[in-house]
């Protein structure tokens, strides 16, 4: 399930959070934690990346993933701690907004949830609100108009032999790899993988009209190591195998 999707089981709590160290750890979370950062700033570092949280960033933080915090400026952040019915696939991220008014507000009609007789259902609604919000600035900070994203899918359609491919086109737009998978395939409605084994195949069957070039040169020369793997690929996107695909076009 994607963050855009979620199906909210229960708020656990909401937290105004003042950290009383410079270092901790946040590893085997119970819920997953959406916020805003008040003021200050503190560097969130996961396995493959880190997040500077400073005023006015809202981030959303996967139970699935632990992360160290170090703070550079102590100040205050603003979170909800929930569960969900299904595992939430979107990997944790930060945004930055320009006007907090409407979040706030949000956080806090939330928060009274915790110290009153509020019914869930009457809050739930401000809730998936919020939610919304911070989905509605996560897909906002990448467009197919950003030119970051526009350079790495052009990386990929230039370099597509390339082994590193994928990796140098993710440092390109200045995103993890794992972000970087999840905001191409919003953005061009494709896996990054998917393509370049695209732009590989493609590229094998312009090759493929020549009679003479053998099979397992075309493999190599398209970006595939494997001869086995390359044909496997090859059947699956185009319906049959290099072999097969030759013979059918050259029969043309």
């Amino acid at each position: 399930m994607k963050f855009e999707n979620l199906k909210i089981k229960n708020i656990e709590h909401t937290i105004r959070f003042t950290p009383a160290h410079t270092e901790f750890s946040s590893k085997n979370k119970k819920s997953h934690i959406v916020g805003i950062q008040k003021s200050g700033i503190a560097e969130h570092y996961f396995e493959d990346r880190k997040f500077t949280v400073n005023e006015n960033s809202l981030y959303f933080f996967n139970k699935d993933e632990d992360y160290d915090v170090k703070i550079i400026e102590v100040g205050c952040a603003f979170s909800v701690h929930f569960t969900t019915y299904e595992d939430i696939d979107t990997h944790s991220f930060c945004v930055h907004i320009r006007d907090n008014t409407e979040v706030v507000k949000l956080f806090e009609k939330i928060e009274k949830f915790n110290f009153s007789g509020m019914s869930f259902l009457s809050v739930l609604s401000d809730f998936y609100r919020l939610c919304y919000i911070i989905d509605r600035q996560y897909k906002k900070s990448y467009t197919k108009n950003d030119g970051r994203l526009i350079r790495a899918k052009e990386y990929i359609k230039m370099n597509f032999k390339n082994k590193y491919c994928l990796e140098e086109a993710a440092e390109i737009s200045k995103l993890s790899r794992r972000r970087f998978n999840d905001v191409f395939k919003t953005q061009f409605s494709i896996t990054p993988n998917n393509f370049l084994t695209a732009a590989r195949i493609n590229y094998a069957k312009k090759l493929l009209l020549v009679e003479y070039i053998p099979i397992e040169e075309i493999a190599a020369e398209s970006g595939f190591n494997d001869i086995y793997y390359f044909s496997k690929k090859f059947k699956s996107e185009v319906g049959e195998t290099p072999s097969e695909y030759r013979k059918t076009i050259l029969k043309l």
